[in-house]
């Protein structure tokens, strides 16, 4: 990674754990540019491009959603082999997970209820929440943030149910979400479904 590289990453993460997600974007897309291997920076440049195509074009909006959720796993490998102190990696992981998780939602609901677009959805989620637990495994705080996923990818399987989702069931995630919320009860399956 070249020196401006790094300098362009420093600043992202930075204005991301800042809370200006915004800036952090520019700066991660910047990255991205340069080192297209840097899966965090992907994400981020992903989103930034989702965000300036959202009110515009729902194609493109989509295809921005896909590419979001196509590095999500690379993208907590690479915050944790990040040089990033603990508790940044963890308002970065939580970053992730607050962007991606309702803009799922918002995608179906707005632009496309295709099957492909539902499984990338929600298989993106309960791969966020895999690759945190399998990273992140020891840190409850983590652990929270692929609850969170996890919870979100149950609600709108058994919201859009009639979909394959290559065989991935929500009852598969029950037993970890419990683990962290012990509370939780899994939502029961939506009423008539239409195929998209």
């Amino acid at each position: 990674m070249t020196e401006n590289e790094k300098k362009y990453l420093t600043t992202a993460r930075d204005l991301l754990v800042m809370g200006d997600l915004d800036n952090a974007c520019v700066h991660y897309f910047e990255v991205s540019k340069d080192a297209p291997e840097n899966a965090e920076a992907e994400f981020f440049g992903a989103y930034l491009g989702y965000q300036s195509l959202v009110e515009e074009n729902s194609a493109s909006a989509v295809n921005a959603f896909k590419a979001m959720a196509a590095c999500l796993e690379k993208a907590v490998k690479c915050v944790k082999e990040s040089d990033v102190e603990d508790i940044g990696k963890g308002l970065i992981l939580e970053k992730i997970v607050e962007v991606y998780t309702p803009i799922t939602r918002f995608v179906f609901k707005k632009f496309s209820t295709t099957a492909s677009t539902i499984e990338t959805g929600v298989l993106g989620l309960y791969a966020l929440g895999n690759a945190i637990k399998k990273e992140f495994g020891s840190n409850p705080e983590a652990m929270k943030q692929a609850v969170v996923a996890w919870k979100e990818a149950v609600a709108l399987q058994r919201e859009f149910y009639g979909y394959k989702y290559n065989g991935v069931k929500p009852e598969d995630y029950e037993a970890d979400i419990k683990k962290v919320d012990p509370t939780y009860t899994m939502p029961k399956k939506a009423g008539c479904v239409t195929l998209g």
